[in-house]
């Protein structure tokens, strides 16, 4: 069974590996069943189970079937291009020195952690105009049009780049994590909405858990899910 897989796993220094116990496991390590909201009575961690997770540097995807880490998923695990840096922070600060550049003006020195700040601020503001008014040298800036190009474009490209991949190849469930979703999931939902994928919002145990929080709060219920695993053992 699935419950079993964390073993396999706790070694491993891929990005989801956390992501999956916070889903697989409760706070005190107990196993937790989330039914399919496709086939009435399946668990959704049994089968083939996809994790995808959207980072900040990378993308990462891997398998697990049946409670086993597919080794080969593990090998074609992380995609450098495939993160929010590249997909949304760099083309945003193109484009505003794009913007410099035609006023005849001086394209500022732009960092990429004042920008995914400015994305942050305006997911948490529930993507309104108002939260996309940023103040640099002086001006204020509108990037309501821009932040909403990329997040098109991000989700189009996850959807056939990522998600269709994972369908194609049988997945059963597909499990979100990492902060590329808070700007994309909208999108994902009206794509997918006859197919199992999961994000906190959708299982009770995880309700309130950002998105890009998941892989360090997993740590918590896969030690408490290990510790139990011991106690049996040497019991």
């Amino acid at each position: 069974y699935w419950r079993d897989w964390s073993s396999d796993v706790c070694s491993s220094d891929l990005e989801g590996v956390g992501a999956f116990s916070a889903y697989a496991y409760d706070a005190n390590g107990n196993d937790v069943l989330i039914p399919s909201s496709i086939h009435e009575g399946d668990d959704s961690l049994t089968g083939q189970v996809h994790i995808h997770d959207a980072g900040h540097g990378t993308y990462d995807t891997y398998v697990v079937r049946n409670g086993k880490i597919d080794a080969e998923s593990m090998t074609f695990a992380t995609d450098r291009d495939a993160g929010i840096l590249r997909q949304m922070i760099e083309p945003v600060m193109d484009y505003i020195r794009d913007q410099f550049a035609k006023a005849g003006e001086v394209p500022p020195n732009l960092k990429a952690v004042q920008v995914d700040q400015w994305l942050r601020d305006w997911s948490l503001g529930k993507m309104k105009p108002q939260h996309a008014r940023v103040k640099l040298h002086g001006r204020i800036l509108d990037v309501q049009a821009i932040f909403e190009l990329v997040s098109t474009r991000f989700a189009r490209y996850v959807i056939e780049e990522k998600l269709e991949k994972s369908f194609s190849q049988g997945a059963d469930s597909i499990l979100l994590a990492g902060g590329g979703w808070v700007y994309i999931l909208e999108h994902i939902r009206k794509q997918y909405p006859n197919r199992n994928i999961l994000w906190p919002e959708r299982v009770p145990h995880l309700k309130g858990i950002p998105m890009w929080e998941l892989n360090a709060y997993g740590a918590l219920p896969m030690s408490a899910a290990n510790i139990k695993v011991n106690r049996r053992v040497m019991g």
